[in-house]
């Protein structure tokens, strides 16, 4: 089981097309410039989740299996900013301030509570907003529909060569020790920033550390297990916690400086 500090005492954008707020002026108003409110659409596709044995820094957690979404959806191409955190909630609970800042110091409840009030508020542009399954964070993250099934092994999205991670990732070693602006190191083949580092971010799943009971197709864990799981690693973490394949998790109720969140919408 892993832990996160003190937590578990317990771009290439190719052809890929960006999707604004929607139709909707209400749901544009939510954030004028649209600019971190942007969402790609993720085609259905399987893939191999998790890493293999023989790759560096593999974890027992990261046991290897084969996995199919059959559903499309929409990622944000950012992290939930602070702007748009305050727009919806009304507050700023982040330790590291700033508008375009990634919202951190929040809780699995409190973006349950968030994409809530996002829904009712804004749903009626015709998308239902929510967290992305570990499975689906995981195959974006690789870099989904974009590249080719033999691209998506490598243990970053860019390939393997860890002497690169600087110039897609903020983390331990070039952070300064906090946050920076979302979308400001390279983007992913689908055109996804901050997929490693910045902040970890949650996924709806509960955390267990053998996936291989669970269903390969469209696989999501809301039964069996207590903590929830996050991805992707932050501005402190060390390299080998921003492979795609990495897993941690904390309690639904725990707030860290590092731990934020990304959303995925459907249409309803």
């Amino acid at each position: 089981m892993k832990s996160f500090g003190l937590v578990l005492c317990f771009a290439i954008l190719g052809a890929v097309q960006k999707v604004s707020l929607g139709e909707s002026p209400e749901i544009r108003s939510i954030d004028a410039s649209q600019k971190y409110f942007e969402f790609v659409p993720v085609k259905p596709g399987t893939f191999k989740m998790g890493s293999p044995e023989g790759e560096v820094e593999h974890e027992s957690n990261e046991k290897q299996r084969e996995v199919t979404l059959t559903k499309p959806f929409q990622i944000q191409t950012t992290e939930v900013t602070q702007s748009l955190w305050k727009k919806v909630m009304k507050s700023n609970p982040s330790h590291f301030k700033g508008a375009n800042l990634p919202v951190e110091t929040v809780s699995w409840n409190d973006a349950q509570e968030f994409i809530k009030r996002l829904n009712a508020r804004h749903g009626g542009g015709g998308y239902r907003y929510r967290l992305p399954t570990e499975a689906e964070w995981e195959y974006s993250a690789r870099g989904g529909n974009a590249i080719s099934s033999e691209e998506m092994q490598s243990a970053y999205f860019f390939g393997n060569d860890v002497g690169k991670l600087g110039d897609f990732a903020w983390f331990t070693e070039n952070s300064g020790g906090k946050t920076h602006a979302v979308g400001t190191r390279g983007a992913n083949a689908l055109g996804l920033y901050d997929m490693n580092g910045n902040v970890w971010e949650f996924v709806q799943d509960l955390y267990l550390d053998d996936l291989s009971g669970l269903a390969s197709v469209d696989p999501l864990n809301e039964t069996s297990g207590y903590w929830r799981v996050m991805r992707g690693g932050r501005w402190g973490s060390v390299a080998r916690l921003l492979r795609s394949a990495n897993r941690y998790a904390v309690w639904a109720e725990n707030r860290d400086i590092g731990v934020g969140l990304r959303l995925v919408r459907t249409v309803q």
